[in-house]
């Protein structure tokens, strides 16, 4: 698991690291010299991956809650001493959970403004560390029952 780990976040931060679309063009010059030139394209054609590792980041936060409620039922403790204070009141965990998420997201859209690559690779690290909770989330509560 830790070698997946490992080669998964690899290939998200090359994938993030290239932030915008590169494209080369390659034509003929005066002479028959071959010039080339790099361009960067628009940030909207790589929108659609940031709104997914988002829409991933909401739904892992949500599982994490779920989960986390599911092995509280059957006998597990919440390690997290933050989580911990408010985890037995289920609408205060929700409302923390929910609250927390939004300004996290609201947080990298305003940094991504200003640096694309670091709010792509913090939301991409964020979806890795929140899919390794929700995976011991699981693993916690099977070895329960």
């Amino acid at each position: 698991m830790a070698a997946f780990v490992k080669k998964f976040s690899f290939i998200l931060l090359v994938v993030l690291g290239m932030g915008q679309v590169t494209t080369l063009k390659a034509y003929q010059v005066e002479r028959n010299e071959a010039r080339v030139e790099f361009r960067q394209e628009s940030a909207s054609r790589t929108s659609w991956f940031y709104n997914t590792l988002a829409i991933n980041y909401v739904t892992l936060n949500a599982i994490d809650l779920v989960t986390t409620f599911h092995g509280l039922g059957n006998g597990a403790r919440e390690v997290n001493p933050i989580a911990r204070t408010f985890v037995k009141n289920k609408p205060l965990a929700v409302a923390v959970k929910a609250g927390a998420t939004v300004t996290v997201l609201y947080a990298l859209s305003k940094a991504k403004k200003h640096n694309r690559k670091v709010a792509y690779i913090a939301l991409g690290t964020l979806n890795v560390i929140y899919g390794l909770v929700v995976t011991n989330n699981v693993r916690v509560t099977m070895n329960l029952n």
